[in-house]
């Protein structure tokens, strides 16, 4: 907080008990503007030395003693306090102003012109007067517009003064050759303070976040209604960022919104309301405060692959207002989006190399040991078999006496040959894999072959038949989806349908495995592939009991993926994603 202190006569004012100004001005002192700590003083602001040092340097040029200064926020629908400023300041009304609330200021604003008032008890300025401070009755003001090169309204700079006639025309021009000035310094430390804030961002935070308060700054530095970030994926161009209310509500209401793509070219576009369809328009943005939408879209850094768009919505009196600054904004927020995108896919690569060699240093530690407990265990489990042998000749006599003992050495010998099958069927996924090109639907249909799923599940295939092979380990990939298949079934309680769906994409195939069971709640999405994790079913004789997490192992090991969706209540779908082969 600074003061600005005076020792004219005017500080000596007092207040006279009532509010000056119209009924709209009663109570509404705003305490988050405080007395400075000399108590006689007052200057307040809230972004900063900047807010008030233009107001300072508005003061000094023209001689005067008192001001206000409001930016236009909010789509240019509210002008906020930024600064105000003033010898014996008590109360004063720094609240926002709505668009539609009477006051000079706002006349300034939808008028786009200044005003020079001689004597404010005159009309119409009386009736629409908002007073600066509750103590100091103001006679005389001078208003005047922050207008960009554009033609767009930034704010208004307000000068009062208790007595009649205490502005000239001279002040009038001095004070709109400064706001000339001040716009293209607000504009400047504005995008530069952007430029300063969003490196930051990329290093420190999600996509979806740096995403969210690029929306944001394109708000605040255009100027906006609202803003927001379509990205296209495999169902069409879906909303990931918005900007947002106090409540932290998005404004847009069409979360997908494929339609935009007719309307944006390579560059930055601005396109008027009245040339999209009104049910897309609406359904963009139901507020009617906009008319032109600024079209930039997202595109790869590396190749001309496009990711999607950015949208602004603004209310402008005509296309001449978007001029080259904000054509200039609008490339310079697309172009860090698109550096979001592509900085976080290059740590997701990132974080899936890491995680796949993890995994394959876990593995071969894994299978130096499977490799030691096989063998202890064919030397203990697999003389079983042998000795029951041996028992049975040399017993041969007493056991033909005995059928519970005879029964009994019969059922170890097959337990015993069971045993060594399951750990040598198990423990093989642990050694390196044998990696071949193999074809999906014939895996598919061995683990249907092995798989226990019952009389009641329907299993249906479609798209498998037209896929390429890939390169794979083709019993580890039957073990995938028997594992998929059977939980599946037991999600279905043993009766329901299960859709295997075979999709051929740009630099990947896609296996789809979906039941119609009650779903996974969202929340559980990641944790159902944590090896501790347990869906609180029995395990099943032969199995290992590890589910979703050999699963996912299996996957990264191949260089492949899986991921669910479900929204818990209608079905699941594993989506399993594979390198084609040569890559």
């Amino acid at each position: 907080m600074s003061t600005v202190c005076n020792s004219s006569s005017e500080s000596g004012l007092r207040p006279s008990g009532k509010i000056p100004g119209g009924p709209a001005a009663q109570g509404l002192y705003d305490p988050q503007f405080e007395h400075d700590a000399c108590g006689v003083g007052f200057v307040a602001h809230v972004e900063g030395k900047r807010s008030h040092r233009i107001l300072e340097m508005a003061l000094e040029v023209t001689s005067a003693q008192y001001g206000i200064f409001r930016l236009l926020e909010g789509g240019g629908s509210r002008l906020v306090t930024k600064a105000v400023a003033g010898a014996g300041l008590g109360h004063p009304y720094t609240q926002t102003l709505a668009m539609d609330s009477p006051s000079i200021s706002m006349w300034v604003v939808q008028n786009r012109q200044p005003v020079l008032i001689s004597d404010l008890t005159e009309e119409p300025w009386s009736s629409i007067y908002f007073p600066l401070d509750a103590n100091v009755r103001m006679q005389s003001e001078l208003a005047v517009p922050l207008i960009s090169a554009s033609g767009r309204v930034l704010g208004v700079l307000n000068l009062e003064s208790p007595y009649k006639n205490a502005f000239t025309d001279d002040d009038r021009i001095l004070l709109q050759s400064f706001a000339t000035q001040a716009v293209i310094a607000i504009q400047e430390v504005r995008l530069l303070d952007a430029v300063q804030e969003i490196p930051q961002l990329l290093l420190t935070r999600t996509r979806n976040e740096v995403l969210e308060r690029l929306a944001t700054l394109a708000c605040d530095l255009l100027n906006a209604a609202s803003s927001g970030i379509w990205l296209v994926g495999e169902n069409g161009a879906g909303l990931v960022a918005g900007a947002r209310d106090r409540s932290g509500n998005t404004f847009l209401s069409m979360k997908e919104c494929s339609e935009l793509r007719a309307f944006f070219t390579d560059e930055v576009n601005l396109v008027p309301r009245w040339r999209l369809p009104e049910s897309l328009a609406r359904g963009l943005f139901e507020d009617g405060s906009w008319n032109f939408i600024w079209l930039a879209p997202l595109s790869s850094l590396q190749d001309s692959k496009s990711w999607g768009w950015f949208a602004v919505f603004v209310l402008l009196e005509d296309a001449s207002q978007g001029g080259e600054w904000e054509k200039k904004v609008m490339g310079m927020l697309a172009h860090f989006s698109g550096m979001a995108i592509l900085y976080a896919s290059h740590l997701e690569e990132l974080r899936k190399t890491q995680e796949q060699r993890a995994v394959a240093e876990m593995f071969a530690a894994v299978g130096d040991l499977a490799t030691n407990l096989l063998h202890q265990l064919n030397n203990k489990v697999g003389t079983i078999p042998v000795r029951v042998q041996g028992i049975q000749d040399k017993c041969a006599d007493l056991l033909a006496e005995d059928r519970y003992l005879a029964n009994n050495l019969v059922e170890i010998e097959r337990s015993a040959m069971e045993a060594m099958m399951a750990v040598r069927e198990h423990l093989i996924h642990l050694h390196p894999m044998q990696i071949s090109l193999v074809n999906l639907k014939a895996c598919v249909e061995m683990a249907l072959e092995s798989a226990n799923l019952g009389p009641g599940i329907q299993v249906e295939e479609t798209g498998l038949a037209e896929l390429p092979q890939i390169p794979a380990a083709q019993q580890s990939l039957k073990l995938v989806f028997t594992n998929l298949l059977e939980n599946a079934a037991r999600a279905m309680g043993g009766k329901g349908k299960i859709m295997i769906n075979g999709q051929l994409r740009d630099e990947s195939v896609r296996v789809l495995v979906t039941d119609s069971g009650p779903g996974i709640p969202p929340e559980m999405h990641d944790r159902i592939f944590d090896l501790s994790y347990s869906s609180g079913q029995e395990a099943h004789a032969g199995k290992l009991g590890f589910g979703l997490w050999w699963v996912r192992a299996l996957m990264m090991r191949l260089g492949g993926s899986i991921r669910v969706e479900s929204d818990g209540k209608t079905g699941t779908t594993f989506i399993l994603q594979f390198p084609k082969a040569g890559q």
